[in-house]
């Protein structure tokens, strides 16, 4: 299969849309918010931050596929044909976002349905913002649901229909394409994935997770002692899951997550 099909529909499919009217680029956040308050099941907290269910609740790691380590072929082209179908009528957000520091040229693009609005307001805050038009992103990450996804919401991980593949290509840009799941991980995890990727292929370093916390916690002895704790690692290692645990159980104990990103470590260290 020629990968860059991958590309192509993505292009084809936004394309679409902006001639008819129906995409939103890069909208700013009274507009997203707009949309999110519009989303079926969100709802607003007193802190005038918006909660959102996903479906499904976690990443969805058996459904997915990249061109490394998977040959790709009728699947993934039943897969991208469906995504050009469904989006066709669909009204869409677009975001890009800077991948790194400010002087980054590493861009991702994400692209959902406006029923997915909360991917796109809350996947805008893990980035930077662009400065500028971006006329070909380095990653490109889609979401959309068909005819399932309304099924999937009552069966259990392992049975639901979706489908995730990444198109590494050979010019270094990646195309993620992801159906039935608005998890908003399956964005951060795509860009992480990419970089992966990117920085092995087509670098000279490791593309590494890190993450910090903090916790202040009462001993067998009564005192109370603060410990910052740096964890870094390879991909699924479980390193989130054990930045973010609250070890804190009682009294005046606290648990902290300070910080869960990831960066790529070069030969001089």
């Amino acid at each position: 299969m020629d990968l860059h099909e991958f590309s192509r529909t993505v292009k084809r499919i936004r394309e679409k849309a902006k001639a008819e009217g129906r995409l939103t680029e890069n909208p700013d956040e009274k507009t997203l918010r707009q949309m999110l308050s519009r989303q079926p099941g969100t709802t607003q907290t007193a802190y005038e931050n918006f909660v959102a269910n996903s479906e499904p609740t976690s990443r969805a790691a058996s459904f997915t596929k990249n061109s490394g380590d998977a040959e790709f072929g009728e699947a993934e082209e039943q897969l991208l044909a469906k995504c050009e179908a469904e989006m066709a009528t669909m009204r869409l957000i677009s975001v890009d976002r800077i991948v790194g520091g400010k002087t980054s040229k590493t861009t991702v693009r994400l692209t959902v349905p406006e029923s997915f609005a909360h991917v796109a307001f809350g996947g805008q805050n893990l980035f930077l913002p662009v400065d500028g038009e971006v006329v070909e992103p380095t990653y490109e990450i889609v979401m959309f649901y068909d005819e399932n996804f309304e099924n999937n919401k009552t069966l259990p991980l392992s049975q639901k229909d979706i489908a995730i593949r990444l198109a590494m290509l050979d010019d270094g840009r990646v195309v993620k394409i992801v159906r039935n799941s608005n998890y908003i991980g399956e964005y951060k995890k795509g860009v992480f994935a990419a970089h992966d990727w990117t920085a092995k292929a087509h670098g000279k370093g490791i593309f590494l997770h890190a993450g910090c916390r903090e916790d202040r916690l009462q001993s067998t002895h009564g005192a109370f002692k603060t410990v910052r704790t740096l964890l870094v690692a390879l991909s699924a290692n479980g390193k989130t899951t054990t930045t973010s645990k609250i070890l804190a159980r009682k009294g005046n104990e606290q648990s902290w997550l300070v910080q869960d990103g990831g960066g790529t470590r070069m030969p001089d260290g």
